[in-house]
């Protein structure tokens, strides 16, 4: 009868350390207060307007109602969270009816853990992209589209040596020689580009479609004001076998 209270306990207290070791290392840390706090003050430069995301191929909702002090930001609409670290990796406000001026010294850019920032379908009111986007250098993917920015794209894009995907296809966006030339020389584990409506007034120069490899890149050039830059957009359609 001892010996089997004793296995019992022993039987116990195994499960238990068990568990806790369990508990450990599944342990969902909050988000950090820093990174709520920038996201708060990024919302509160922006107002929700529908229409504001009125080009939405489907149904648009301000997903920035939801946050809030009372929340752990990682349970925020849009925001997604490293389940170990806490700090957010992803933000998705596409389709989020946001009205405002982008300012430069926007909190976003404080978010350094970003691996994607998903901005499409806001109006930022022809707002400038910031030089600060080249801050986020953690980014796999960015898309900017249709979110009514305008103005020349800053050379500090190029910056985000890590992206994967970049869609810049906004309407009134320009894009010169060297920025376009220091992007795809930086960007070597980009497999997808999309700059539809970019206005390209400069000439690009044919070498630079060697420099692409095998790898799979997509270049959709609608405002293209150059002969030159048009035999480069045919020749940089590539796929890998």
């Amino acid at each position: 009868m001892v010996m089997s209270l004793f296995f019992f306990h022993s039987f116990l207290y195994f499960v238990l350390q068990i568990s806790i070791c369990f508990s450990s290392s599944f342990e969902h840390h909050l988000c950090s207060p820093t990174e709520a706090s920038a996201l708060l003050q990024f919302k509160q430069h922006f107002e929700i307007i529908s229409y504001a995301s009125y080009n939405c191929d489907r149904a648009s909702f301000p997903k920035t109602k939801s946050w809030n002090e009372s929340r752990d930001c990682c349970t925020w609409d849009g925001v997604t969270c490293d389940m170990l670290t806490g700090h957010v990796i992803s933000l998705d406000l596409s389709c989020s009816q946001l009205f405002g001026n982008f300012h430069r010294n926007r909190s976003l850019f404080q978010l350094h853990h970003l691996h994607t920032l998903n901005l499409d379908n806001n109006y930022f009111n022809y707002s400038s992209i910031p030089h600060n986007i080249g801050r986020l250098t953690n980014l796999r993917h960015l898309n900017l589209s249709d979110a009514y920015f305008l103005g020349k794209i800053p050379t500090e894009i190029s910056y985000l040596s890590n992206l994967v995907s970049l869609d810049l296809s906004v309407y009134g966006l320009q894009l010169d020689e060297r920025t376009f030339e220091t992007m795809l020389h930086n960007f070597t584990n980009l497999e997808l580009l999309s700059l539809f409506n970019v206005n390209i007034s400069s000439p690009i120069p044919v070498n630079i479609s060697s420099s692409l490899g095998t790898r799979i890149l997509v270049i959709l050039i609608c405002e293209v004001f150059s002969q030159r830059a048009f035999s480069f957009h045919q020749t940089a359609w590539k796929r890998s076998n």
